[in-house]
Order: structure tokens, then sequence, then C-alpha cells
């Protein structure tokens, strides 16, 4: 276990100490010229929704949330996914070609699957040991994300047609739609009119903040970043799609063996 641990922390140095030179160097390969007005008042007022949406979520709260359904899973990432469909419908009709803007073609699919290996594994150390770090300091007040405790709860029960649902969710529709929407469009036309660093604090916090969980903040800001670093030096968004979706197939096959008893060791 120790020698998994060097290798993932070695890795992470090496590829995101090698990123963070090419990105000081040559500033990345996420080119965003053909961003304009039209999206920087289309993301802000985006932006301003989702912010606009949290804090009435948590300011609505008088209580402990209700648990969630999994018939409540799949209608929220229908209207993201509504969202994503109205903003490619918007670059194509002022002739903008969403493939060639988030670097769809760049790589191939071996290339693609690779690349979001590699970056995932790197990322897992630091992403872990914030984390850790987080459950220390809160202590009593940290509280499992919803899908966590939702899906754990399935799991017990062995509902397979709502694992499968929470799977389709989590695994295919949430990757898609967040990249599509934080690092492919937000963080696109950010960088545009921030700098790329300004944009990758801002839009990382959004979408830490987007999962309405205190816990889980400091881990999705830093694995938001990660992805940025992902994307920026590979050119193609289906790197970032990659990784958010193998990081979270693996925490849900995590969560269900650990459920069923058949693997114990790792952090819930």
């Amino acid at each position: 276990m120790g020698l998994v641990v060097c290798v993932l922390v070695g890795l992470t140095a090496l590829v995101f100490g090698s990123t963070l030179a090419y990105l000081t160097r040559r500033g990345g390969q996420v080119q965003v010229s053909h961003f304009g007005l039209p999206d920087l008042l289309t993301g802000g007022t985006l932006a301003c929704f989702f912010i606009g949406v949290m804090v009435q979520s948590i300011s609505g709260q008088s209580g402990p949330p209700a648990p969630p359904s999994i018939d409540q899973l799949l209608p929220g990432q229908v209207l993201v996914l509504a969202i994503v469909a109205s903003l490619a419908s918007f670059l194509i009709y002022r002739h903008l070609n969403p493939a060639r803007v988030f670097g769809f073609t760049r790589l191939s699919l071996g290339g693609t699957i690779g690349c979001a290996v590699v970056f995932l594994l790197a990322a897992l150390p630091v992403v872990g040991l914030t984390n850790q770090l987080t459950m220390l300091m809160l202590r009593d007040l940290a509280t499992e994300q919803d899908l966590v405790g939702l899906f754990r709860k399935l799991s017990r029960e062995n509902d397979l047609e709502a694992i499968g649902k929470a799977f389709l969710a989590t695994v295919i529709l949430a990757p898609a739609c967040e990249e599509f929407l934080f690092r492919g469009y937000f963080y696109g036309v950010g960088k545009r009119y921030l700098g790329g660093l300004g944009s990758a604090l801002a839009v990382s916090l959004l979408f830490a903040a987007f999962h309405l969980n205190l816990a889980a903040l400091p881990g999705l800001f830093v694995l938001a970043l990660c992805l940025t670093a992902a994307y920026e030096r590979t050119g193609s968004l289906f790197v970032p799609i990659g990784m958010h979706a193998i990081y979270n197939c693996t925490s849900l096959v995590i969560l269900y063996l650990q459920a069923q008893g058949k693997l114990s060791g790792f952090p819930s």
C-alpha cells in the first residue's frame, strides 16, 4: 500500500508539475478567441442563476435536508442536459462548431482514455489528502453528500433498477453535462475575459459549491482545478469528461462493495 501511495504521489508531481510548467510557458491549449459578448452575457446569466438556486436551497433549509429519492435524481440531470443542449444550439446558431470549440476531435479514443486515466491517477493523492484534512477540521460538522447517502441505502437494499438509474445519472449524464458547462463554457468564457488563472479559480469554486456540501467543497475545488489543468494541457474536453466519469464510477463501485460487505479499508 505504501508503495502504491509513493507511486501516485510521484505521478502527481510529474504530471501536474510538467503541466504547470507547460501552462506557464505556453498558456495552455484551450482557445477562447471565438467567445464574445453574447457568451459573456449568457455565461454570466447562467452563473447567477446557479448561484441563486444554491442560495435559495441553503436558505430554505429549516433543518436537516430531506434525503433525496432516486426519482428526483434523473429529472435534475435532464434539466441540466436541456441547458447544455440550449448552449450547444446557441453556439451552432452563431456558426461555431462545438466539436471544434471544445476540442472533441483533438485526440483519438485511446489517447483520450489514456490521458483521462493518467491525469485522474495523478489527481487522486491531492484530492484524497484534501478530503481527509477537511474531515479532520470539520469533525462532527462533516456530513456526506446526499447522493452518497442515497446510493449507500440503495446498495444495502440491492435495488438494482435504482442503482442503474444512479449510475446513468452520475457516471454518464453528470460528467458530460457538468464538464460542458463548467470546464467547457464557463471556464472558456472566463478565460477570455479574466485570464486562465482567474477563471480556473472562480469556476472551480462555483463547481464545488454547486454540489451543496460543505465537507465535499474543498476536495471538489481541488478536483475541479485538476480537471481544468487536464483540459488546458490536452485541449480536449473529452479528457476531463472521462476523468469525471471514471472518478464517479469508481466511487459508486466502492460504495456498493462496502454496503454489500465485500470491501473494507477504504474511507467512506
